[in-house]
């Protein structure tokens, strides 16, 4: 591009990013950073979250977090993007609280339903539902069905039961055709 004449956009640096992210290139990633601020595009939101991931997947939570602190248009998606890459490091819940602490914000259901997807695709199921029966929330149906489906695809009839216990009666029923007196055995399809 640069020989061409081309100049870069914000997409150019997003794809760019993402694709140093992806061969783990942080060498290249700072450089592009670099490229990046001296021609504009700091303070775009595809630019910074690229960068932001790009720090995260090669490990530099550092470097991700003076990125996101510094945003000025980060929203629950950019959030997620850090949740996501703490959780996937197992320093998830730490950062999730502290970033949230230094922004002055409460977390809102769709950061701790990030957290909980996180938990179930990486089979940590017990970990998931723990977070859930301890955290002092109203989840949602969604919330609750994602759950009930890790446990299914993970093979986990037994905690599938005992997260069965904690969703609403009504819901049960309607949204699962579970009969609400789950202690009786009922068999998981099989797919």
């Amino acid at each position: 591009m640069q020989i061409d004449g081309v100049v870069p956009n914000e997409s150019t640096f997003s794809v760019i990013l993402n694709a140093s992210a992806e061969l783990f290139s942080v060498r290249f990633g700072n450089v592009l950073h670099t490229l990046a601020e001296k021609t504009g595009f700091k303070g775009h939101k595809n630019v910074e979250d690229a960068l932001i991931i790009m720090y995260l997947r090669t490990g530099h939570f550092k470097a991700a977090e003076n990125v996101f602190l510094g945003m000025t248009y980060g929203d629950v998606g950019t959030w997620n993007i850090m949740i996501c890459g703490y959780c996937l490091y197992g320093f998830g819940f730490y950062y999730f609280y502290e970033l949230m602490n230094q922004k002055g914000l409460e977390p809102g259901l769709e950061h701790y339903r990030c957290i909980i997807n996180i938990l179930i695709k990486g089979g940590r199921l017990e970990e998931a539902f723990d977070f859930v029966v301890s955290t002092p929330l109203k989840w949602d149906d969604k919330t609750w069905s994602t759950f009930l489906r890790g446990c299914h695809a993970h093979g986990d009839y037994l905690l599938y039961v005992q997260a069965a216990k904690w969703i609403p009666d009504d819901v049960l029923v309607s949204e699962y055709g579970v009969s609400t007196d789950i202690r009786e055995p009922i068999e998981m399809e099989n797919d």
